[in-house]
């Protein structure tokens, strides 16, 4: 190992630790469920709906989420014979947050990315995410508010076992997905920093898939003392295209 290897690694360890010792840190485990519903307006332009619960253990919250989404299909100009997509989109997420012991918070997310999907043929997917968010919470009761900015990575690789020849359109399929947060101005809960996630899950036809993920999910919270959490996560989600 060359030493700016060595030292670069020894920073990280260095800055891990000392984020560790002035935090206060706890594990979770949660179960989160989402229907996703989409459509194409056209061959370029696609609109996507999302509802979704989670909860957690120990019982800390509950939470309910709504999201709506656009996205746009960029022409392939150059590079024509490489099987690529590229998309621009924008979206809302709304949060309602039932927490046990203390009044409840809400949360409006607008949201605005860019996904390239290369290598992207019938059995490889390669997803590259760069998406930047804004976060407004409040908790009603108490008149209080947080408002943030948060700018992610995300890659989100699925290999899929297809039937040949006649159901092209069905199969069991597996992945990984590993996403990146830098709060760029923190809210007082749920900034998430790092994600990942295995999955697998199998697609009936054009119109309907499920997928099971399970992975880790590192949490920073400010809202009344400084703490992060370790959760695993376990959730199922179902497709629709309309």
């Amino acid at each position: 190992m060359s030493r700016l290897k060595l030292s670069l690694l020894v920073l990280i360890i260095v800055n891990i630790s000392y984020s560790q010792s002035n935090l206060n840190s706890f594990t979770t485990k949660q179960i989160w469920g989402d229907l996703n519903i989409s459509t194409s307006l056209s061959q370029k332009v696609n609109i996507y709906a999302k509802v979704g619960a989670k909860t957690v253990s120990p019982k800390i919250w509950n939470k309910l989420y709504l999201s709506s989404e656009v996205s746009y299909k960029l022409p392939n100009l150059i590079f024509r014979n490489i099987k690529r997509k590229e998309t621009f989109y924008g979206g809302v997420d709304f949060y309602f947050i039932n927490f046990i012991d203390s009044e409840n918070a809400y949360e409006i997310s607008p949201y605005q990315g860019y996904s390239l999907y290369w290598p992207n043929n019938k059995k490889l997917t390669l997803k590259h995410n760069i998406e930047l968010g804004e976060r407004l919470q409040w908790i009603k009761k108490i008149n209080k508010y947080s408002f943030g900015i948060k700018a992610s990575y995300e890659f989100d690789l699925s290999y899929k076992f297809i039937h040949e020849p006649k159901q092209v359109n069905s199969g069991f399929y597996i992945g990984m997905s590993t996403k990146l947060w830098w709060n760029l101005m923190a809210t007082n809960i749920f900034n998430d920093v790092l994600r990942v996630t295995p999955k697998i899950g199998y697609q009936f036809n054009s119109k309907w898939k499920i997928a099971f993920f399970t992975g880790y999910n590192y949490t920073r919270n400010f809202a009344t003392t400084d703490f992060d959490s370790d959760n695993i996560i376990y959730r199922l989600r179902v497709y629709l295209h309309l």
